[in-house]
């Protein structure tokens, strides 16, 4: 086979890089060293590994017959089949329970509370008021969230589209394809979301406090600020009559005294909110 003459060919290149460099005077090392180089000892042995699979489960559409979802929901994210252990979280969610999915990475975890979310806020209609708390250990896994979202916007649009208009994307942002959508429909994505980390400037923060979104990315310690500054109290009231959902990913990073801190947060939220609310929480690595 051809993949067995690549391999060879890499390891001699591989052999012949690293002799080029090797320069033994000792005489017994170097004849080790040699030894080590014809018999192949240098290369580790190779490692095979499998990727799971997880089990597939029904679509959106099959599984809103049983369930309490609403239709646009597949607009959202398609109409494929989930896997199943996003199928029975989305059922818990849907119908107000609290949940945490512990599954692999790339198994479509954040699917399962953004699809429970945006289902209430699609039953419910869009109104003011912050619906969601989305917490993230890291702005680096807000800023790529908020870009899942935005091509869930884009789905959303696109589906209200005639089929024979074609929109060019190539080369151009995500927000850009958003503003250009928006010119081709009159159809607008319901549900509302902004990051809140601290690093936004006043005209961001000014925007946000005039028109509050259903769904907040954000991060524990600016979460534990929004809970005690003087300057987030509009915040704090928009959670005290709106809040309903609290979320939590990669849940594992919360342990020891990080862990006390968050749980001490998360009473004094639910201490505040009017609803009682529905916990979220998911992890690659829990056991």
């Amino acid at each position: 086979m051809q993949a067995f003459k690549v391999h060879k060919a890499i390891v001699e290149d591989y052999k012949n890089y690293l002799n080029s460099f090797t320069n033994i005077k000792d005489v017994r090392i170097k004849e080790k060293v040699k030894d080590a180089f014809d018999q192949g000892i240098f290369l580790p042995e190779p490692l095979l590994q499998f990727n799971p699979s997880f089990d597939l489960g029904e679509s959106l559409q099959e599984l809103q017959i049983k369930e309490p979802i609403h239709e646009d929901l597949k607009k959202i994210f398609g109409s494929y089949n989930l896997y199943f252990h996003q199928v029975e979280a989305i059922k818990k969610g849907v119908n107000g329970k609290s949940f945490v999915v512990t599954s692999g990475t790339g198994s479509g975890k954040s699917l399962t509370y953004l699809a429970t979310i945006f289902n209430k806020i699609l039953k419910n209609g869009a109104s003011q008021g912050i619906k969601s708390i989305i917490v993230y250990p890291m702005n680096a896994l807000i800023n790529s969230q908020e870009e899942e979202i935005k091509k869930y916007e884009i789905n959303y649009l696109k589906s209200s589209l005639p089929q024979d208009v074609v929109i060019d994307e190539k080369g151009k942002s995500l927000d850009e394809i958003i503003a250009i959508l928006k010119t081709k429909t009159q159809h607008r994505f319901p549900i509302s979301y902004a990051k809140y980390t601290g690093q936004e400037n006043e005209e961001a923060r000014a925007r946000l406090k005039d028109d509050p979104p259903s769904i907040i990315l954000t991060n524990y310690m600016m979460l534990e600020l929004i809970m005690t500054r003087n300057s987030e109290r509009w915040l704090r009231e928009s959670l005290k009559k709106n809040l309903e959902y609290l979320v939590f990913d990669e849940l594992h990073t919360y342990r020891g005294r990080q862990g006390s801190d968050v749980s001490m947060l998360i009473r004094r939220i639910s201490k505040i909110a009017i609803t009682p609310l529905v916990f979220i929480g998911t992890s690659a690595t829990l056991a």
